[in-house]
């Protein structure tokens, strides 16, 4: 939750500039950002930026473009041996969530890692994205936060 509130934050300070309609979109967004439940899923924030104004249009147009649906073949959640497939997904500005399923295969000692396939933008191709994750290292208040 605190990275959520984090996030959701950042969302509401960059939209601060918008006009009230948009305004108002963006806060219903947030709303069902914070709101969702998490005991039965996995939920992976992964944020994105680019020093190069025209590389980092490209990834906010890619990313905004995605649904569950459409990235069930290349976002998957690896844990003990198994290929989770993604469950849901939901992209704002420079950041996106991934959603899969919590299975019984979960608990504090269960390294686990997520894969997907960054799109080619301007000069630079497509690649293959793996990131390991140990959660013994991702606790909150002596909690478990994933």
């Amino acid at each position: 939750m605190p990275i959520r509130q984090a996030i959701a934050r950042k969302l509401q300070l960059d939209a601060s500039n918008d006009n009230a309609s948009n305004r108002e979109a963006e806060e219903a967004k947030i709303d069902q950002f914070l709101s969702q439940r998490f005991d039965d899923t996995v939920v992976l924030h992964v944020t994105y930026n680019s020093n190069v104004p025209s590389y980092l249009a490209d990834l906010r147009r890619y990313w905004i473009r995605q649904d569950a649906q459409l990235l069930k073949n290349s976002v998957f959640l690896n844990v003990g041996g198994k290929q989770l497939e993604l469950k849901s997904f939901l992209a704002a500005e420079g950041v996106f969530q991934l959603t899969f399923e919590r299975t019984t295969d979960f608990d504090a000692n269960s390294k686990f890692s997520v894969e997907f396939q960054n799109p080619s933008f301007g000069t630079e191709p497509s690649q293959r994205i793996v990131v390991k994750f140990n959660p013994k290292e991702m606790t909150f208040n002596g909690a478990l936060a994933f």
